[in-house]
């Protein structure tokens, strides 16, 4: 039987920017569901910037007013449930300040988002018989969900993505009560076996909570082109920060023998740092840097110019949707082997590059795909191609899932 409602979590959705991926999931959660209410767990929120959705969806913000985190923290221990929760993580941070302020701070927002999900469930009379609660990540939300099942029943999901997932990309490697919320979790989507076999191997006594989801991209319906002269055409396509390692790429184009075009879409807090590390390149290699682009934006692009490879060297990815989008223009990639990008790129779909490449490293295997063939560099995108189309389709996928979690 279908349930009628579904409170779904999210960090900011329906507000910019971010979670595009869910943007593209919404549709199809809205055909499944007759009534969707969304809770916004960001307290960061401009309410000027928000995307345009069906009038019948409401949204509750859990922060409608900017709390300190004193105020939080005071309402925490006002909470009998808050510091019940708190005492399950205590044994993991009793000698590590930095942990110890990391739980205290993720249940106190918990226990505010709670009070919304309860606002928003009386306000609107949704039954436990008709209501699903869906968390978008594995966060303080999640756990508020959890708390929220425990009290009345709910049926209550999550899905888990990169941060959310691996500890280690955090300082100090710490994700609060990550094993007592899985627990708890009627299921936990993972976007990647790479996620799930990571949490199954750290915590073996949730595994039957834990099943793979994949997001995917929509359709183009329109290929890319591959370049007919000698330049070989890359791009890129990410946050401009640490982790996405932008300056290891400008290195091996220095050491690049092929003519190659390099252009990246998107910005961030490195970036004039890396334009102005780009300006040191060759004359063999041109760059433009085309700034941040909304993802219609980078469809049209991808449309509407030839491009040969996608790269991407991060050092660290949950499952990289930048590319399921490139596969579904035939466009083949070069991408580092974290996280479960090995589940999207292989030698047949473009290369596949060790975690810890070096500059030297990187730029023999930019010219040795740069020199290939059309008639090879064709056939990795169509592999590429037929990867998307089995995997990474988002109607297929996000249509099974909505009606799962309808059901």
């Amino acid at each position: 039987m279908k349930k009628k409602n579904l409170l779904l979590i999210t960090n900011r959705y329906p507000f910019l920017p971010g979670e595009e991926f869910l943007h593209t999931e919404f549709p199809y959660l809205k055909n499944e569901f007759e009534h969707i209410y969304i809770v916004t767990t960001n307290a960061q929120i401009k309410k000027e910037n928000k995307r345009e959705l069906n009038p019948t969806v409401k949204v509750f913000h859990a922060f409608e007013h900017r709390h300190s985190k004193t105020y939080l923290l005071n309402q925490l221990f006002k909470s009998k449930e808050g510091l019940d929760w708190v005492s399950k993580g205590f044994g993991q941070v009793l000698i590590h300040p930095k942990k110890w302020l990391k739980l205290l701070n993720w249940v106190s927002i918990a226990v505010q988002v709670k009070k919304n999900l309860i606002m928003a469930v009386e306000k609107e009379k949704m039954s436990v018989d008709d209501t699903v609660i869906y968390s978008y990540w594995q966060s303080p939300g999640a756990l508020a969900a959890v708390m929220l099942k425990k009290q009345y029943g709910y049926k209550t999901v999550s899905r888990a993505h990169g941060g959310d997932v691996y500890a280690e990309r955090h300082n100090p490697a710490y994700l609060p009560l990550q094993a007592e919320v899985i627990e708890g979790l009627d299921q936990l989507y993972l976007i990647s076996e790479d996620g799930k076999d990571y949490l199954s191997k750290k915590y073996p006594n949730v595994t039957e909570h834990l099943s793979v989801r994949k997001l995917g991209t929509r359709d183009p319906e329109i290929l890319s082109e591959h370049s007919t002269d000698e330049v070989f055409r890359i791009v890129s396509c990410s946050y401009v920060v640490p982790v996405k390692r932008l300056e290891l790429l400008i290195e091996a184009l220095k050491l690049c023998k092929q003519k190659i075009e390099w252009k990246h879409i998107g910005d961030g807090p490195l970036f004039e740092q890396i334009k102005l590390l780009a300006k040191e390149l060759p004359p063999n290699v041109s760059v433009n840097f085309l700034g941040n682009k909304k993802n219609h934006e980078i469809y049209e692009y991808y449309a509407a110019n030839k491009v040969d490879a996608f790269i991407n060297v991060s050092s660290t990815e949950g499952l990289p949707v930048s590319i399921m989008e490139v596969f579904s223009f035939g466009i083949p990639a070069l991408a580092t082997d974290v996280g479960g990008t090995r589940e999207l790129v292989n030698p047949d779909t473009g290369r596949l590059l060790p975690k810890n490449i070096d500059a030297k490293e990187l730029a023999t295997v930019i010219d040795e795909i740069a020199q290939m063939s059309k008639d090879e560099k064709i056939e990795l995108g169509k592999n590429a191609l037929k990867i998307w189309k089995e995997y990474y389709n988002a109607e297929r996928n996000f249509t099974s899932f909505a009606r799962e979690l309808s059901e």
